[in-house]
């Protein structure tokens, strides 16, 4: 079949339409996040920016009580050290910093002021601290024992983000995936297709963090068993039809068995069937990836966590 659309010819025709595809994006399917990265993904990253910007709006308030306590009463019921005593301004207020960082972390903290409002300013700290390390040992210990992996691109505009080259496998794909002139986002889009000739698709994308181009009907049957994952926004959709000679004398009764056989569902039954027998064998091959067991064998990793 062929797409329906302008090949700069007048020598030939189409038949029915038999059905719809679009053409589509695919790529290597994300990684599995490394162990060491796992504890930055306990929060998300507002959450992260938020505990930050609590962390230094917490510092700067005591650095200003404490500015208002050095002016106001003596050093002693401050409780410091005596180096930090006979210290400037600057490095008693970068003791704040510190005094607050092992706080938050619930470290133990070795001298505690004497004046009540710095304690209830500590006791505030810690409260928060507990709350926050609750928090985060319990996420800990499901993000260890729960598979997780980086997202995969499922918009244009996040391919476009990353920048990558877009690889197709036929010439015709060049402009019929993104036409120019379109919208600015194609246009960018547009200029990253390369033609690979005879060049290995599935090679390429497996070796570089490139993309490809493909129809979404060939990506269920041939893709996506060898671990491929496909842009969900699919930038071009086309009726497919076969191709005659202009004027070719049996088009009416080409048209004619072509319409029974759409009407009887035999088309539709086929592309399912097929696509159903390929993501049977996509799950088959990643049943241990795919289906996680509720019950899980603990191991001293574990029990370290």
């Amino acid at each position: 079949g062929f797409f329906i659309k302008d090949y700069d010819t007048e020598e030939i025709e189409f038949t029915t339409p038999i059905y719809q595809d679009r053409l589509c994006c695919f790529m290597k399917k994300a990684g599995k996040v490394p162990s060491a990265m796992l504890p930055l993904l306990v929060f998300k990253k507002p959450i992260w920016t938020s505990l930050l910007l609590t962390y230094f709006v917490i510092a700067l308030f005591w650095c200003l009580l404490r500015i208002l306590n050095e002016n106001l009463i003596k050093d002693a019921q401050l409780n410091l050290a005596s180096h930090i005593s006979r210290a400037s301004i600057s490095i008693k207020l970068l003791q704040v910093f510190i005094d607050v960082s092992i706080l938050i972390f619930n470290s133990p903290f070795r001298r505690f002021s004497k004046l009540n409002n710095e304690r209830v300013l500590i006791s505030s700290i810690c409260l928060f601290s507990l709350i926050v390390i609750a928090a985060f040992q319990s996420n800990l210990s499901t993000v260890y024992t729960k598979p997780m992996y980086y997202k995969n691109i499922e918009t244009m505009a996040e391919l476009d983000e990353r920048g990558m080259r877009i690889n197709a496998k036929y010439k015709g794909f060049l402009d019929d995936t993104f036409p120019l002139n379109y919208s600015d986002l194609v246009n960018r889009l547009h200029k990253r297709v390369v033609w690979i000739g005879n060049d290995s698709l599935v090679e390429r994308l497996n070796k570089y963090n490139e993309a490809g181009i493909t129809r979404r009907t060939q990506f269920e049957i041939s893709y996506r068993s060898q671990n491929f994952h496909l842009i969900s926004e699919c930038p071009r959709i086309f009726q497919i039809a076969y191709v005659v000679p202009k004027n070719f004398a049996f088009l009416e009764e080409v048209n004619d068995i072509l319409n029974r056989i759409l009407s009887a569902g035999i088309v539709k039954k086929l592309v399912t069937f097929v696509s159903y027998q390929s993501r049977m064998k996509y799950l088959a091959q990643n049943r241990n990836i795919l289906f996680t067991p509720t019950r899980k064998v603990f191991t001293l990793n574990d029990l370290l966590l």
